[in-house]
């Protein structure tokens, strides 16, 4: 962890007992003791104050979001953020269980839930962050709004099971399926469906696979994050944009412990900037984001 190890408390305790020490002996021991912890003191502010942060993306809007409105607001502070983008979105909260990595930028609350829960972690939520819409985007099909999907229609949809929930009840809301419920702490599958007038059928890929699936497929349902790093679609292109409720907006994670940090504290008050809000509102890939509720 990059963390600053020693607080300002800790230091001051050091140099008040230092020079209680050097008080014992004769003024020239005095002279020659007071000195040296005065540069070994200097030393160690510098040092407490030297933030570096391991953070972990995977590679798309947060990413980018992050470099261009984030990282610059932090480097004014003198705090260095290595920005890891890592394609595989297994391994960024267990490189933060590991100690690897010290904040992720990538994840929802109920993907997180669910890694906790299933491997006993304290990786926790600080901050929601304006997030790309999941949205329904045509393939081979020729509907331009939900209601007019053919029926038998197939539809590729994310296998990663908190976000085939989220598909799913995002189908729900267009009125397209109806959801049964499902034990709590368990995610709804395609199986769970108790209404599919339509008659869809589901394709389960990974979910950067989504986008690059669509011309063999009618329609898909693709997570924001993956379409703004797609070839050949945009938001915009969506028949239809999900209300990202709460649970689904990206949220800066870290290891509970580390949640009040002086770096966790620096990127929430970065997020929270009027820099970091111009940054977005100016940038037109990032239009169609949805707002936490801390901006409004």
């Amino acid at each position: 962890m990059k963390f600053p190890a020693p607080t300002r408390g800790a230091i001051a305790l050091f140099t008040a007992a230092a020079f209680a020490l050097a008080a014992c002996g004769s003024d020239d021991d005095a002279a020659e003791t007071t000195d040296a912890p005065a540069a070994a003191t200097d030393d160690t502010v510098a040092e407490a104050e030297t933030i570096e942060l391991d953070i972990g993306f995977i590679p798309g809007p947060y990413a980018d979001m992050f470099k261009g409105g984030i990282a610059p607001i932090l480097e004014a502070q003198g705090i260095e953020a290595n920005i890891d983008e890592i394609s595989d979105f297994t391994i960024p909260n267990q490189a933060t269980v590991d100690g690897d990595l010290d904040m992720t930028i990538f994840q929802n609350d109920a993907f997180m839930d669910g890694y906790n829960a299933a491997n006993g972690s304290d990786i926790v939520s600080i901050l929601k962050i304006p997030s790309a819409p999941l949205g329904m985007y045509a393939g081979k099909g020729s509907a331009t709004s939900p209601a007019d999907i053919e029926d038998g229609a197939t539809l590729a949809l994310t296998s990663e099971a908190s976000n085939l929930a989220r598909s799913l009840n995002f189908l729900e809301t267009l009125g397209l399926v109806e959801v049964g419920e499902v034990p709590e702490g368990e995610f709804a599958t395609e199986k769970d469906l108790t209404s599919n007038p339509k008659n869809l059928k589901f394709e389960l890929v990974d979910a950067p696979q989504v986008p690059r699936t669509l011309p063999d497929v009618d329609y898909g349902v693709a997570l924001g994050n993956h379409i703004y790093a797609a070839d050949g679609v945009t938001l915009g292109d969506a028949i239809a944009l999900e209300d990202v409720p709460e649970a689904s907006q990206i949220t800066v994670t870290v290891l509970a412990e580390n949640a009040e940090s002086a770096g966790a504290q620096a990127v929430v008050a970065a997020f929270e900037s009027d820099e970091f809000r111009a940054f977005v509102e100016n940038d037109p890939n990032f239009a169609s984001f949805v707002k936490p509720s801390w901006w409004k």
